[in-house]
């Protein structure tokens, strides 16, 4: 006969009280693990050194409103708090003194941090009709034009795809969207800085033109 062994799961809060009353003394390293304490293995020197590293790199790269926090416990639920070696959180009004970054803070692996645009070689994507596109080559000029700005500017088509697609959903008319078009990319100059992500532009063809939002080059 197998007889099987109940386990007490402590809840964070139990964790914490034992903390307090001197259970967990302040150099033994702990984690919750779903109602668990695990005592952690001791850091040496190639782990804490790329650790390190990481968290540098973080902090050198990011916005002041994230958050990089090195061996500092994270709570995940109401059974697990962990001491993770690095997490990236959004910072919190009046920081992280009541309580540990928890689920809705925390970046998840492979989340994204932040975007970096390089303004002085924006593009605009434009879709094209078959018909139109015969007339297209790389490295062909085009005119760009914006609102609130008079006169046009210069583009090259970068590229142009093989592949024909419907026309994407931010086209205004349901007639258009029907359609199948081919995407094709302009290059365009921004030493003044007229050119922002998002802004909406017309491009010139010849007699053709389209209307889409620009982009800019990520480094």
């Amino acid at each position: 006969m197998t007889t099987e062994l109940k386990r007490h799961r402590f809840t964070v809060e139990d964790y914490h009280r034992l903390a307090d009353l001197g259970f967990l003394g302040p150099d033994l390293r702990t984690e919750l693990l779903e109602g668990e304490i695990i005592e952690m293995a001791t850091v040496r020197e190639p782990h804490a050194e790329c650790v390190d590293l990481l968290a540098a790199r973080f902090i050198r790269g990011l916005d002041p409103a994230i958050r990089v926090r090195v061996q500092n416990p994270v709570r995940l639920s109401a059974l697990s708090e962990p001491l993770p070696d690095l997490v990236i959180a959004r910072a919190r009004p009046g920081g992280f003194l009541r309580s540990h970054p928890e689920p809705g803070e925390i970046f998840p692996p492979g989340g994204l941090l932040d975007v970096d645009s390089d303004l002085s070689r924006p593009w605009l994507t434009v879709w094209v009709d078959e018909p139109s596109l015969a007339a297209i080559r790389l490295g062909d000029g085009a005119e760009v034009a914006v609102d609130g700005h008079s006169g046009r500017f210069p583009a090259t088509v970068s590229w142009v795809s093989p592949v024909a697609e419907f026309t994407p959903t931010n086209v205004q008319t349901p007639d258009e969207r029907a359609k199948l078009v081919f995407r094709v990319k302009l290059d365009l100059d921004n030493p003044d800085g007229v050119f922002k992500p998002g802004m909406p532009a017309d491009a010139y063809f010849g007699r053709a033109s389209a209307r889409q939002p620009l982009e800019a080059h990520n480094p």
